[in-house]
Parts: C-alpha cells; structure tokens; sequence
C-alpha cells in the first residue's frame, strides 16, 4: 500500500504540458503511470504514483515489460493545460477487450456499459467526456480503472 502525500507535495509532481491550441488535438501519449490492482485510493488526484510504471498508451504492454494480466489495472496522468480559456475534452480509446471507468480530478466522470460491482466482458468503443477546469495547481488528474479478462477466448469476443 501507498501512502497518500500532502496536497503540497501533490503540486510538484510531474504533468504532461498541453500547449495552447485553437481548435484540433493533442496525443495525451505519456508517459503515463500504470499500476495492476485495485484501490479506490487511486483516483484521488493527491494520491503518490511515484511508484508505479510509467507506460506509453497505444503500445502494448508487454513491449513495455509488463506481463498480461486478468482482472484490475490503472493508469493515471496529470495535464497542465497552456491555458485554462478553452474547453478540454478527452477521448479515450481502449486498445483491449474490457471494461473502464473514467475518474477526473478524484470524481468519476465515466464509464463503459460492463464497468459494474463485477465487471462483465463487452467490445469497449471509443468515447469522449469533458474535463472540467484545472484545480487549484493548475492540473488536471486522470485517473482510469481498467479491467481485462485475458483468460477468455479472445477469438470469441471478435
């Protein structure tokens, strides 16, 4: 177990600058923090990930040295917007079979279809949520539960 730092030592953590933009996209493509397990500790954004993985979304795990595993699993990041005038979406798109839900700044703010007390297999599609505006530090914690069954016949589920 980690323990949960003081909101000062939060601020200084490190975040994924997202520059100033008008309108289009920007690839929120890490590095991001990965940890297997499941805690509802984890979606605080004060909680200390230092510890953890850092991995690079959209490239397969076990390329990043990190065995398949079945069950939960979460990925987490900190954004510091250029500017706070516009408003930021995200879009997440799930590079596996299962199930996640999305918390932002410690609140979920979504989830996929499956994403229950006991999470069923479901083809997860890509879907978007707003963010709302960064805290007081001027970030913005994304926090996501995942769950995979890797132990299922993925040939059924295509």
């Amino acid at each position: 177990a980690q323990s949960t730092p003081s909101p000062a030592a939060a601020t200084e953590k490190a975040a994924f600058s997202l520059p100033a933009i008008q309108s289009g996209y920007v690839a929120v493509d890490g590095p991001w923090r990965f940890q297997t397990g499941d805690d509802p500790r984890w979606a605080d954004p004060a909680f200390d990930d230092s510890a953890w993985s850092t991995i690079k979304p959209g490239t397969l795990l076990a390329e990043q040295g990190i065995e398949s595993y079945t069950g939960y699993a979460w990925y987490r990041v900190r954004l510091r917007p250029a500017s706070d005038s516009s408003a930021l979406a995200l879009l997440v798109v799930p590079y596996n079979v299962g199930e996640m839900a999305v918390f932002v700044n410690g609140a979920e703010a979504a989830h996929t279809p499956g994403m229950k007390a006991h999470p069923v297999l479901h083809v997860t599609q890509p879907f978007s949520l707003q963010l709302p505006r960064p805290g007081s530090d001027g970030t913005t914690v994304v926090a996501i539960r995942t769950w995979v069954n890797w132990q299922v016949d993925r040939k059924s589920v295509v």
